[in-house]
């Protein structure tokens, strides 16, 4: 062996042993730091930042540096991928318990769902091989090799297809579903970490850790066809396919890279906290959730005003999170506490109703009832604003926790304590009835900010005006 062979491996050696590691002490060897404490198992304290409607509802113990969770949402579970105990723990969503607990490959960390046919995919890192479990029996039913230092895995259900980044080997491994076999893989950027897949476009993106891009591939033609520049060291990546987004956690660089995947440009960077890992998306929500490892928190981000609203404080050093699309709530595994996390927010619903007869020349009055029908207390002001048709004017109103502002034809109505979850305020509207008797008239409320469910966030009722 020449010196240069022997300098060669040993850098070759360097470069594998660093991601057996794990990514966090990848980026701080090659930048000559120190690992983050409560990044290997240690503890960070908690960011002092308020939750801004978001709060944890219930924390879930799970094995030993819980990475990766994942959500089938027609078998309301979660399956959490646990690299130090080379298990996968199986949680019922409706109950938040473990029932399972399924021995995987060596070091599992990424994972993902084909959720029609209910079979789970797991990158096994320290072994280079991808368990594949049946959910139905919670075994698993077959082991694929894959190659080295496998870590990010997405699926396409339509196309039986599942993708594997492989660092060390910067590509991407494909597997068929159908046969459980390797059918090729893709070249990408520098140590491929995390996938998101966009089964419609049939396109599927790739953070490379370590060149700050991200690769796009169509499926189609099995090659990249476009990489994007992004941040310092580009972790986890999730999509929201109908807005036509892409959000990049960059760690290093303590922001999110926002790119418009019908162009494949970068469109906006938000800064979030410190060292951010994962993104998951609500997508009917409009909220993009980033663990902030080294902050013990997730940063909320409103997709529409590309700003963060909400930092919600978890364990000490949260992973990779995943969204339940119909529940709403976002699931963090967190290696400083061998637990899982579930975030909820809170949720307005509406009612109104008119009080007593409305005669025409005299004062009208309607009842307005806002409950918080989520599992967290409101921490922002809860408004409700009120439009009048002609035939009715807004008079003085309010009283209690509640502040009302009359115009002409609206009014705002501001409610600054908190509504605890379960609970509701009650508030009356005062009007000068101004119609002929015979009117027929509509009022319609709304209570802010909307939520998940935005159907219940307004209320109309007609009234007819009476002869005095």
């Amino acid at each position: 062996m020449t010196v240069s062979e022997s300098r060669d491996t040993r850098a070759s050696y360097r470069d594998r042993r660093l991601a057996r590691l794990g990514p966090l002490a990848v980026a701080c060897a090659l930048v000559g730091t120190a690992l983050p404490f409560g990044a290997a198992g240690g503890a960070m304290a908690a960011s002092a930042v308020p939750a801004m409607g978001h709060s944890v509802v219930a924390t879930i113990a799970v094995g030993s540096a819980p990475t990766e969770s994942a959500v089938d949402p027609v078998l309301h579970t979660i399956l959490v991928t646990n690299s130090a105990a080379d298990t996968v723990s199986v949680i019922d969503a409706r109950t938040d318990v473990v029932t399972s607990t399924i021995t995987v490959g060596n070091g599992p960390t990424g994972i993902a769902v084909d959720p029609v046919r209910h079979i789970a995919y797991v990158a096994n890192e320290n072994d280079d091989t991808v368990s594949v479990i049946s959910e139905k029996s919670d075994q698993v039913i077959a082991t694929i090799d894959v190659g080295d230092v496998p870590y990010g895995v997405a699926v396409d259900p339509q196309r039986r297809t599942v993708y594997v980044t492989d660092f060390s080997d910067s590509s991407v491994s494909v597997i068929s579903e159908a046969t459980n076999t390797v059918t090729g893989t893709i070249p990408v950027g520098d140590g491929p970490f995390q996938a998101a897949l966009d089964p419609a476009a049939g396109t599927l993106y790739v953070t490379n850790y370590l060149d700050r891009s991200v690769s796009v591939i169509s499926e189609a033609a099995g090659k990249v066809i476009a990489t994007v520049g992004v941040g310092i060291f580009p972790f986890g990546v999730a999509l929201d396919p109908d807005a036509h987004s892409a959000y990049v956690a960059n760690f290093f660089g303590n922001d999110v890279s926002v790119i418009d995947t019908s162009t494949n440009k970068v469109t906006a960077t938000v800064g979030v906290g410190i060292h951010p890992l994962g993104v998951s998306v609500d997508a009917a929500d409009g909220a993009v959730f980033v663990t902030n490892n080294a902050r013990a928190s997730v940063s909320v981000i409103d997709a529409a005003s590309r700003r963060v609203v909400d930092t919600v404080p978890v364990g000490n050093a949260p992973y990779l999170p995943a969204t339940d699309p119909l529940d709403h709530l976002t699931y963090v595994p967190d290696q400083g506490v061998n637990a899982v996390s579930v975030l909820s927010g809170s949720d307005l619903a509406i009612s109104l109703a008119p009080v007593g007869p409305f005669v025409a020349g005299q004062t009208g009055r309607f009842r307005i009832k806002v409950a918080n029908t989520g599992m967290s207390a409101t921490t922002a002001p809860t408004r409700v604003f009120v439009q009048f048709p002609a035939g009715l004017t807004p008079l003085a109103s309010g009283g209690g926790s509640w502040r009302c502002y009359p115009r002409p034809s609206t009014m705002t109505c501001t409610h600054v304590a908190s509504l605890r979850a379960g609970h509701q305020s009650r508030l009356t509207i005062n009007t000068q009835i101004t119609g002929s008797a015979g009117a027929v008239l509509t009022v319609r409320a709304t209570a802010l900010p909307t939520d998940t469910t935005p159907a219940d966030n307004s209320a109309t009722t007609t009234v007819t005006v009476t002869q005095g």
